[in-house]
């Protein structure tokens, strides 16, 4: 199966390898990720925090999670 290689830059990641097997990668080894769909989902997925804008703004855009949180009520006023 085909393959690209990309360096893991954060501690331990999952990925898919050029068979389809699942592997986990630990930060800076050079794996071969499926070349399917996981190589972009692999790549959303490998990003540090303190990555500079320019690099994030080369990746697909990711929805924020919406939170539904309840909000408190007082049975007495104040």
């Amino acid at each position: 199966m085909p393959a690209s290689k990309r360096t893991v830059l954060l501690r331990s990641v999952f990925y898919r390898d050029a068979d389809g097997a699942a592997r986990r990668g630990r930060a800076g080894q050079e794996i071969d990720v499926h070349e399917d769909d996981d190589v972009a989902r692999f790549d959303s997925l490998n990003v540090l925090q303190s990555a500079p804008a320019a690099a994030a703004s080369e990746q697909a855009p990711v929805k924020p999670a919406t939170r539904k949180t309840a909000r408190r009520t007082s049975d007495s006023e104040e």
